[in-house]
């Protein structure tokens, strides 16, 4: 009779083990790889954001005016802002700049007629436009006095900074219409600039808004009627039109103007599964061009 081999089982129950063993280890290696990739992934896509943005925002506010301008004679018509999509690296980047001296300056409207009218102002801005914001002004607790330290010599206090202290926003996205990259209430308002206003490309809610208590309706309307037949026309040159009295042609030329020194730019950047927002503001103060510029990002 042949002997029976008693170490044939625990053979087998050994190379069991070292198949599990084993297995455990190609997936903890497996899902490591996989970490790996996805970070570098993640890597690679960030630094794509980054130089991409870097590289709009330094060519768009350089290139503001000229967007503006030729937007401007292909609509036939003044526009605040000009939009482009620009593919860089297989990324789209959607880019919006903006003349922030063609929109209501909130700072300005505080500083004339007092903190308490911006939130009606802001109502008023953004009537007629679609997604309206629900508006919740916070303005800072101190306001940032002219020529503070590490701050632009402007004669504007200033006590908002941000559209976040002016509407409730859950997500940037909320600054468009819905669903596109078209500014919304951000195309009338702005925190940023001199507070005068450019009247040769202003909205005409705009115009109301910000020469409420200097102009009236009628004024207003000439101001329009002067633009549509002179699109070059100096701030002179609508003064004399415009024929005020001395002390309402007085304010008129402190709250407007025929040039702007602050323009913005929004960079979104889309990837396959989010959204990278950026915003750049740019302003240039005194006969030295000494500026200043704002940077948010989401």
């Amino acid at each position: 009779m042949r002997q029976r081999n008693n170490n044939s089982g625990f053979v087998l129950l050994m190379a069991l083990a070292i198949l599990v063993i084993a297995g455990t280890i190609l997936a903890t290696t497996s899902r490591r790889c996989c970490g790996r990739a996805l970070d570098a992934s993640a890597a690679r896509r960030a630094l794509q954001v980054r130089w991409g943005t870097l590289s709009l925002q330094a060519t768009c506010l350089a290139a503001g005016e000229d967007l503006l301008t030729r937007d401007s004679v292909e609509f036939e018509r003044p526009v605040v802002w000009a939009g482009r999509q620009i593919v860089l690296g297989g990324m789209t980047f959607h880019v919006v700049v903006s003349d922030e001296q063609a929109k209501a300056n909130v700072n300005a409207i505080a500083h004339s007629r007092g903190d308490r009218t911006v939130a009606s102002a802001l109502s008023a801005l953004q009537s007629g436009l679609s997604g309206a914001l629900h508006v919740v002004p916070r303005p800072q607790e101190e306001a940032v006095e002219p020529g503070a330290p590490g701050k632009l010599d402007t004669e504007l206090p200033i006590l908002y900074g941000s559209y976040e202290q002016l509407f409730d926003l859950g997500h940037p996205s909320q600054l468009f219409a819905r669903q596109s990259f078209r500014p919304a209430a951000i195309e009338r308002v702005t925190c940023w600039g001199s507070g005068q206003v450019n009247f040769r490309r202003a909205d005409p809610a705009v115009l109301r808004e910000a020469l409420l208590g200097a102009l009236d309706d009628s004024d207003v309307g000439k101001i329009l009627t002067f633009r549509q037949e002179h699109p070059d026309g100096t701030l002179g040159e609508l003064m004399k039109h415009l024929d005020l009295k001395s002390s309402k042609a007085l304010k008129a030329a402190d709250l407007l103007t025929d040039t702007s020194a602050c323009h913005s730019v929004w960079i979104i950047a889309e990837g396959s599964t989010r959204k990278w927002y950026r915003l750049y503001v740019q302003q240039f103060v005194g006969a030295d061009s000494s500026s200043g510029q704002w940077v948010f990002q989401w």
